[in-house]
């Protein structure tokens, strides 16, 4: 197996204590993983530190997936969902209801958030005050 190869000339493995990876079932998959793999060869647990993109992701690409029909290519929509999504960014802003919303999302420092999650956190703000700002919507 090259990983096991490549970890043992590069590190000692009785010292190796944690895998990072994506969320993948090729990473992560309990039978054919490559975490489950090393554990195996390794004869231990190893903790695990998976990306929780796909763990984000997919659940709602199964829902949009299951509402509009599936995508025609890795950004292609064919139906009125996603066909909408395309041109979001051109639509004007709308008033709409205020959400009461009483969690205190800000117990970390915002620093640390990728530029996707800043933008949501930026949404998350905008539908809880009922105040959009206009760069928000491009």
């Amino acid at each position: 197996m090259c990983i096991i190869v490549y970890l043992a000339d590069r590190f000692d493995l009785s010292e190796l204590m944690a895998l990072g990876c994506d969320g993948t079932p090729t990473s992560t998959g309990a039978k054919g993983g490559i975490i489950c793999i090393i554990e195996s060869r390794l004869g231990r647990s190893l903790h695990w530190f998976v990306c929780q993109f796909h763990g984000n992701e997919l659940p709602l690409q199964h829902l949009f997936q299951n509402l509009d029909g599936r995508t025609t290519g890795p950004e292609t929509f064919s139906r009125s969902i996603g066909l909408l999504l395309q041109k979001s960014e051109t639509f004007p802003l709308i008033k709409y209801k205020h959400i009461k919303i009483e969690v205190d999302l800000l117990s970390f420092d915002v620093k640390d958030l990728s530029t996707d999650q800043r933008y949501l956190l930026e949404i998350y703000h905008a539908v809880v005050n009922s105040v959009s700002p206009i760069e928000l919507a491009n």
